[in-house]
């Protein structure tokens, strides 16, 4: 059965268990490898290692000067090679005999129609550098300072934005990146690649991998385990413990701001704690640990695993004492179990158990026959506690027994050497021998380490796992909690394709544009086409009838009996509000009511429909004429397209970037819908999505 199908997925939770080893010489192949990395062209190294303690600039210099106005009629020219960077370099003539160079902000509207070599308009007031905004120099000085090595992909998609990479005037290049700095706090900011700490590396650098040769035994791991339990701002300190665990510990440590004074231990919360932060989970993998393999143990002469037994003391010791003293009431050994957990004779445990081996004293001697019928109910309460204590001791005993039989190192290793020993068996008379092979084409034999030992590597470390992007229809749910799941479903998967082009590639963005979309089709997910059953007062605030005043009674809707009452012409509406805009014919034409606001974001006016048409094909390589047939942007196939479309058109996921504030959502407020009453409830809708945390989970 293929791993997460079940016939009832309550009966099966799939597990995989990925473990990664070798048995050889681990350092020196490292070694090795590096050497033969050094050889690699600086253009084929595809990551950036940031080392720790590497300060960064955290933003740009101040503009100090401006564009100024060109001398007579000639053109600002871009000097900039490549224009996919933050800031661009040009000339601009200045006086007849004067050239000035400048650095400027590669704005949206100056990066559509930037290129090198190519010329600019600009307002004289455009702010300016006369040095690049980024200096080198300007580094020492930085409070940014990063406090956990990362390792970055050159050719990351976020890093390819224009807004995240610089060139300076000597050719260096920059990348804006996030990092936690010192103070374990997430920050992001400018690194100056091939500058201090911060090189190009490929995967055979071995880039900030530690290797520790663990030589504590598998009791002094449980115990540094256990004591971590303990860790407060008064008892932290990482030297008491192991070369592994504390290690982990410094790591896992990451997770929380050093103000806060939280510190982590060794337990499954820990680890969960990191699941969201890659800069912690990659560098939890690079971690290379020589140790024995659980799958391997001694075996003494009494068939014994020494290494388990002594783990006794700390399974079941404790556990025996009690029993020791309940049933024979052996004070020795009740002593022994209250040291063990510095509890004094008068304490309230030691009370209760002094009651507790009263009550079982006086068990009726037959008890143990049948026990739930020898017993009262409240002396079988008093067996249940002692029962509890037997099977502590007896699982342990239990799981010791599944360990021995688990063991398949020993078998595996004798067995390869074994198979390696005939192989090197001269063959008998007779025999036919195989083709001798150089030593260049002769395989190493596989072997296992006797004694267990080998060097362990965290698969992450080798797949460079990253997490899938996915929305899921569950968190749909959260939002729009009365629709059904095929829609919802339909909507997970056309963000999951598209993420990135639908520019929905953020937790800020996502919040803002299911907020908008909450608002437009409601908790249900429906949407209808636009409403124009106004009242013939409130016609006034289109600019046609506030020209043409006689018709808006003559349209609007009429109310009262008085005056001859009677429903709005909606239709006719639409063609004088929308006639003659936004690509529409004239009011004959029709076009008014044919476009009227449609679908998620209300697509209004024919250039509209013509614009998502043609968007539509050049995205999913198949025409879909919303205007010839502009009702289908109501259809649950396009109600989400429809307004990534418009999202798309208008930069709604700029405007998105600009922050979580209720002034934030308000911009995005006006370009949808300026008119509406609904902008309390959008931001309403912004908080709910952002304090539940919705898409917190997703890896961007």
């Amino acid at each position: 059965m293929p791993l997460g199908e079940s016939p009832n997925d309550k009966e099966f939770c799939p597990h995989l268990h990925v473990e990664c080893f070798t048995c050889e010489d681990l350092p020196s192949y490292i070694t090795q490898t590096q050497a033969e990395a050094s050889k690699t062209p600086e253009e084929d190294k595809a990551f950036l290692g940031i080392a720790k303690q590497v300060k960064l600039l955290e933003k740009e210099a101040a503009s100090d000067t401006t564009v100024g106005k060109p001398y007579a009629k000639s053109k600002i020219n871009i000097t900039s090679q490549d224009v996919k960077v933050a800031w661009l370099q040009i000339e601009i003539q200045s006086s007849e005999t004067e050239i000035k160079t400048l650095w400027i902000k590669n704005e949206a509207a100056i990066a559509k129609v930037a290129k090198p070599n190519g010329e600019l308009s600009l307002a004289e007031n455009t702010a300016a550098w006369t040095k690049h905004p980024l200096q080198a120099s300007n580094i020492p000085s930085s409070a940014l300072i990063v406090g956990t090595a990362l390792q970055v992909e050159m050719n990351d998609a976020k890093l390819s934005l224009s807004e995240n990479r610089a060139i300076d005037a000597q050719g260096n290049l920059w990348l804006k990146v996030d990092v936690l700095d010192d103070k374990n706090r997430k920050r992001s900011g400018w690194v100056l690649v091939n500058g201090e700490g911060a090189k190009r590396v490929c995967c055979w650098d071995w880039f900030d991998f530690t290797q520790i040769k663990e030589t504590a035994t598998l009791k002094d791991i449980y115990l540094d385990a256990d004591k971590s339990l303990k860790r407060n701002k008064d008892n932290h300190s990482l030297s008491q413990y192991k070369p592994t665990i504390k290690e982990t510990l410094s790591i896992l440590d990451k997770q929380h701001p050093v103000e806060t004074n939280i510190y982590t231990s060794i337990k499954e919360a820990s680890f969960k704690g990191i699941a969201d932060k890659p800069m912690l989970f990659t560098a939890l993998s690079r971690l290379l640990v020589n140790y024995e393999s659980e799958w391997y143990s001694e075996i003494d002469a009494e068939g014994k695993m020494p290494k388990w037994e002594a783990l006794n003391s700390e399974m079941t010791e404790k556990a025996k004492n009690v029993l020791m003293y309940l049933k024979e009431a052996d004070e020795a050994k009740f002593e022994a179990y209250l040291s063990s957990v510095d509890k004094a004779k008068d304490s309230p445990e030691a009370k209760g158990f002094e009651t507790l081996r009263r009550e079982i004293n006086r068990f009726p001697a037959d008890y143990k026959e049948s026990p739930s019928k020898k017993l009262t109910k409240e002396q079988f309460e008093s067996y249940a506690k002692m029962e509890a204590l037997e099977k502590q001791v007896t699982a342990w005993e239990k799981t010791k027994e599944k360990i021995k039989k688990m063991l398949w190192w020993d078998d595996v290793a004798k067995g390869l050497s074994k198979l390696n020993q005939q192989n090197d068996t001269p063959p008998k008379n007779g025999e036919a021998t195989s083709t001798p092979t150089t030593e260049a084409d002769t395989t190493p034999p596989a072997t296992l380490s006797a004694d267990g030992k080998a060097w362990f590597v965290h698969p992450i470390a080798l797949f460079n796992f990253k997490p899938k992007f996915c929305i899921t229809v569950d968190m749909l749910k959260r939002i729009f909690t009365q629709a059904d799941n095929e829609t919802l479903n339909n909507i997970a998967r056309d963000i999951n394709k598209n993420y990135k082009l639908f520019h929905l590639d953020t937790e800020l963005r996502l919040t803002h544009f299911f907020a908008q979309s909450l608002q437009e089709v409601g908790a249900k997910y429906t949407s209808s086409a636009e409403s124009l059953n106004y009242s013939y007062s409130a016609l006034s605030a289109f600019s046609y009838f506030r020209e043409n005043p006689s018709e808006a009674k003559l349209y609007g809707r009429v109310d009262k009996p008085e005056n001859n009452p009677h429903a709005a012409d909606q239709e006719a509406i639409a063609n004088r509000v929308y006639g003659n805009r936004m690509g529409n014919g004239d009011i004959n034409s029709g076009d008014g009511w044919k476009f009227r606001g449609r679908g998620m974001f209300q697509l209004t006016g024919k250039a509209n429909y013509q614009g998502l048409t043609d968007w539509y094909e050049q995205t999913y390589k198949t025409r879909v004429d919303f205007v010839t047939n502009p009702d289908l942007v109501l259809s649950k196939n396009y109600l989400l397209l429809s307004a990534v479309y418009f999202w798309l058109k208008y930069k709604l996921h700029k405007k998105a970037d600009n922050g979580d504030k209720g002034e934030h959502v308000d911009k995005i407020t006006e370009i949808i819908n300026k008119n509406t009453k609904t902008y309390e409830n959008r931001r309403e809708n912004f908080e709910k999505i952002k304090k539940e945390k919705i898409f917190d989970s997703i890896s961007f």
